[in-house]
């Protein structure tokens, strides 16, 4: 009786978390570790998490807090959250969905239409848009790019 009652506990939580993330405004995070994030997290730079939501590397909805990027160990606060919460400070009837997709030190000829963070970017969009509607793209790329002579 009481796994039976842990696991019914179990799917109600994924239910109403799946709920909480429907009808989001969808913003798609791309780019180089500038937007992924790499300053120290502390408690007084931890955003509030209210009505924000990221889509984790499983492809589920949780809760935002940072790191917001997984892509590396090295994730820490980045511009993602704050903007976010902005978003939703804005308008307090919104949920604000992020779809985290940059990965730091890659170079910008990886987002082109048949590149591997491209491809990424799609099938993650794809996933996020069955819960809301894409609102915007946050591209910041960085310096990987800079010494590189242009054809």
């Amino acid at each position: 009786m009481r796994i039976l009652l842990i696991i019914m506990m179990m799917a109600f939580c994924a239910v109403k978390s799946f709920a909480a993330a429907e009808g989001m405004d969808l913003y798609l995070l791309v780019g180089q570790s500038n937007m992924a994030g790499r300053g120290a997290l502390t408690d007084s730079n931890r955003v509030n998490a209210e009505r924000v939501f990221k889509l984790d590397a499983k492809g589920e909805w949780q809760r935002a807090e940072e790191p917001i990027h997984f892509d590396k160990k090295s994730a820490g606060a980045g511009l993602a959250a704050s903007f976010a919460r902005a978003m939703a400070d804005k308008n307090k009837d919104v949920k604000i969905g992020l779809i985290p997709c940059a990965v730091g030190g890659t170079q910008i000829d990886r987002w082109v239409e048949s590149g591997d963070l491209w491809s990424n970017a799609v099938k993650r969009a794809k996933i996020a848009l069955k819960s809301g509607k894409l609102k915007g793209i946050l591209w910041h790329q960085g310096e990987s790019d800079a010494t590189s002579k242009l054809a």
